[in-house]
């Protein structure tokens, strides 16, 4: 349970509380992220948008090797909300317990150069941004991953960065409980 308080669903009104009956219609109710910024409506509806965003970049990588390279920047951040949120869409995606148990510690072997380059260069932009070089990009490109592809897991790694700042800072630490 978080810190602060928040609009439970009954209370809202107005664009949160389309918001959360658009959650409770995708999800079965809102999400705990979502309502912790409730407060202040307009920033749960931002980063609601922005996360459609993010997750819906056309960049080459298949849904489960985005999911892949979520589950190690979220672990790496060490937020179990977050880690639970991804690694239960990871799985969703086909991925298997025993890779998400790897890429917890930032293990890409089973995966492409691309997927394991551009992994290691969304672990550096989540935990080391100001030592990312351009020779890092270089990297990711030299293993086929294209300008997309790199603005891609880049959004992603900043994206999840920003979450585990509001996860951590505000207290929803828990990992998410999935039926």
């Amino acid at each position: 349970m978080a810190w602060i308080e928040w609009v439970a669903p009954h209370e809202a009104a107005g664009e949160l509380r389309a918001l959360y009956e658009s959650q409770t219609a995708a999800l079965g109710g809102p999400t705990d992220l979502t309502m912790i910024g409730s407060l202040y409506p307009p920033l749960s509806l931002v980063r609601s948008s922005l996360y459609s965003v993010v997750e819906n970049c056309p960049s080459s990588f298949t849904p489960l090797e985005r999911q892949a390279i979520a589950v190690a920047v979220a672990s790496s951040l060490q937020t179990d909300y977050l880690l639970s949120g991804v690694e239960h869409k990871f799985l969703a995606e086909g991925g298997s317990t025993e890779a998400a148990s790897r890429l917890r510690s930032g293990d890409f072997t089973e995966f492409s150069p691309k997927v394991r380059a551009t992994g290691e260069y969304a672990l550096q932009v989540a935990n080391d941004p100001a030592g990312v070089e351009e020779t890092d990009v270089q990297r990711c490109r030299a293993a086929g991953a294209t300008d997309l592809d790199i603005l891609d897991v880049n959004s992603l790694a900043a994206y999840y960065s920003y979450l585990a700042s509001i996860c951590l800072g505000l207290g929803l630490l828990d990992p998410i409980e999935f039926d």
